[in-house]
């Protein structure tokens, strides 16, 4: 992420911020198409890193973009987006908790049953 936001940060100037926030887009839009139907890991790692590529630049280019095109009055609402990022992530970090507590807990059932079996 850390090239592509490189990247695409210093071509939007050259070619534009809405045609390399497209170009971006399109680029994560089919890595993540392909990387769904890779039969390998090498293959997945290869279209998760071109993924990363075209996500860094998104990242950079779409509050830039959303500004744009934004009423002067409008424009507080990027640090909203913002916020509700932040959110978002913490919100689905707890519910993953949740889900890591049910499958420790299925691990430990298992780890038993197979204790019980070879005894």
């Amino acid at each position: 992420m850390l090239v592509g936001a490189i990247f695409w940060g210093l071509s939007a100037d050259i070619v534009g911020r809405k045609y390399a926030f497209n170009i971006s887009l399109f680029i994560c839009s089919i890595a993540a198409v392909v990387a769904g139907a890779m039969p390998n890991w090498g293959g997945l790692g290869t279209m998760i890193a071109i993924l990363g590529f075209g996500g860094g630049g998104n990242l950079v280019l779409d509050t830039t973009v959303f500004l744009e095109y934004l009423p002067g009055k409008w424009q507080w609402m990027v640090t909203l987006l913002a916020c509700w990022w932040g959110l978002g992530q913490a919100i689905t970090g707890f519910i993953a908790w949740g889900f890591l507590g049910m499958l420790i807990q299925t691990i430990h059932r298992i780890e038993e049953m197979l204790m019980r079996t070879s005894a």
